[in-house]
């Protein structure tokens, strides 16, 4: 599927519906799915966005902001917290 043909058929799904703005997202992210092809009807796509959305939740939950960086040695992460320290920012 062409990225049109994508922007077409969430479009189609989405056009005409008078929801509030959280009914819209969970409508966009269903229509997302079943689009792309990552679900074949909506109660497998309301699943799937439901599940993220309880990850993006969680996530935020923690109160605490991640920096991940793949592939760097202890040593590197070391040298990296120095320089950030430098600037008068604190790394907890």
């Amino acid at each position: 599927m062409t990225r049109q043909e994508y922007s077409k058929c969430v479009g189609e799904k989405m056009k005409g519906k008078q929801l509030s703005r959280d009914e819209r997202k969970l409508e966009f992210c269903m229509s997302a799915k079943l689009c792309s092809g990552k679900a074949t009807n909506r109660e497998g796509a309301a699943e799937l966005c439901r599940k993220a959305r309880e990850q993006k939740e969680t996530k935020k939950a923690t109160g605490q902001e991640c920096v991940c960086m793949a592939g760097t040695n202890p040593q590197s992460l070391k040298e990296i917290k120095r320089v950030i320290e430098s600037y008068g920012i604190q790394i907890v």
